[in-house]
């Protein structure tokens, strides 16, 4: 499948964890993935205990949507049985998301001295290394590199390198749901935006985002989009906006296991 994991040694550990459990949950609707863990992709009665046994099972896993006004009951209660959590608003596209992202790319481009690269299954490590290296400078996780070479998913990761060959940018999107899951087999995930410090102001970022949207409605027909957006993180709402995504009531809750993984967060 291309491994790779990146991060921390428990981070790696995870991901790759997170793989294996992949190839056996895959072909069933009911499950999320998208090079992280495996979680479940909706909020029922009868979804807590199997969310709990993926995250015993993986260090870490996920309800990809619950509603806003269940998130507060939701993680006091696995609060209680020893997990950590972390919620994250769900923005969603909306109708006006493309003609804004091709908008951007028609009013932005690369500074002169930065090239952006699409990862394959071709691409050589290097690159890949050179993309978790700006990701996890901004603490942000990358996905497993099958995901990130649109091998084990419908994928586009994007790298942006400047004239030396040093990452200064990244961003990505994947299909997240069985293709036959009812409300999100036409959904991807869109999100890994992170740009290196020192250039930031450049709308690298912005720009490698509108790409990565495009890239994933031209070469895989996604027609919707959502992230999850920490409450209070004021440049990723931004960048939502600018994008054309709204929030839509609803959160992702992720659920670690905190001896799995120390600090009981899995990415920012």
């Amino acid at each position: 499948m291309g491994d790779m994991f990146f991060g921390s040694e428990a981070q790696q550990a995870l991901l790759k964890r997170g793989q294996e459990m992949f190839t056996l949950t895959k072909d069933d609707p009911r499950f999320t993935y998208y090079g992280r863990t495996v979680g479940f992709a909706d909020h029922t009665p009868h979804s807590h205990a199997i969310v709990e046994a993926l995250a015993a099972l993986q260090g870490a896993a996920h309800y990809g949507c619950v509603k806003d006004a269940d998130v507060g009951p939701l993680t006091v209660s696995l609060a209680g049985r020893g997990y950590s959590t972390k919620h994250f608003v769900r923005w969603v596209s909306t109708n006006a998301t493309f003609e804004l992202a091709e908008q951007t790319l028609a009013d932005n481009a690369l500074p002169s001295d930065v090239t952006a690269i699409i990862l394959s299954p071709d691409s050589p490590q290097t690159d890949l290394e050179k993309l978790a290296k700006v990701a996890l400078s901004c603490g942000v996780l990358p996905p497993a590199g099958a995901v990130l070479r649109g091998i084990a998913r419908p994928a586009v990761a994007l790298l942006a390198v400047d004239e030396s060959g040093n990452p200064v940018s990244c961003a990505g999107s994947s299909a997240i749901c069985h293709p036959d899951h009812p409300r999100f087999g036409g959904q991807a995930w869109w999100g890994m935006l992170a740009t290196d410090p020192g250039r930031r102001g450049e709308k690298l970022a912005l720009i490698l985002g509108a790409m990565a949207i495009l890239q994933m409605r031209d070469r895989f027909g996604f027609q919707g989009f959502f992230t999850g957006v920490q409450p209070g993180n004021g440049p990723s709402e931004a960048v939502c906006r600018k994008m054309g995504l709204t929030p839509d009531g609803t959160s992702v809750v992720t659920v670690v296991d905190p001896v799995a993984m120390p600090g009981g967060a899995l990415t920012k």
